[in-house]
């Protein structure tokens, strides 16, 4: 910035200036320096802030309009067979909502009705799975179903696909 290489000019003409005077008159300089300093920090602050856009009203423009409604054969050659489509739209159509969600995680711990010794400072989402969501799934035969089938409240596509890491906190 233009300023800022004014005030290091200065400086640095300064320091130059006190080469060569005798000690009682390096008086003006002690007093430039410090002064010079703030100034140049100022002018670095000012700088960086206009940089990054702090100082400005401008937003970034979002959209936030919902999307048109999908459906899998936009992304899906039709070659495909109908029993192909139909696995691909029976899986891609599970989902859990925010509150279904919200509601599960307030069943676990002490204080909920599965896995009473869940912590979320250490239990893992494969820790979750294993001892609350399998056995949440379960069937009366012994086998299971998924805990989005058990969830389905028939709403088709989800809006947005959230993943996960089975070594993450939960």
């Amino acid at each position: 910035c233009a300023p800022s290489a004014v005030a290091y000019l200065f400086l640095s003409i300064m320091f130059l200036l006190d080469l060569g005077f005798e000690q009682k008159h390096k008086g003006i300089s002690m007093l430039a320096e410090p002064c010079t300093y703030m100034f140049i920090g100022v002018v670095d602050m000012l700088s960086l802030y206009m940089s990054v856009g702090l100082c400005s009203e401008e937003k970034p423009e979002i959209d936030i309009s919902p999307l048109r409604p999908r459906a899998l054969v936009d992304a899906v050659p039709s070659m495909r067979s109908p029993t192909w489509t139909e696995a691909v739209e029976k899986l891609a159509s599970r989902s859990v909502s925010v509150q279904q969600l919200l509601d599960f995680s307030l069943r676990l711990g002490p204080t909920g009705d599965i896995m009473p010794h869940f912590d979320p400072s250490r239990s893992t989402t494969k820790d979750v799975v294993r001892q609350a969501v399998i056995p949440l799934s379960r069937t009366a035969d012994g086998r299971g179903m998924s805990y989005a089938d058990i969830c389905a409240d028939g709403q088709g596509l989800p809006d947005v696909m959230v993943t996960h890491c089975w070594g993450n906190l939960f």
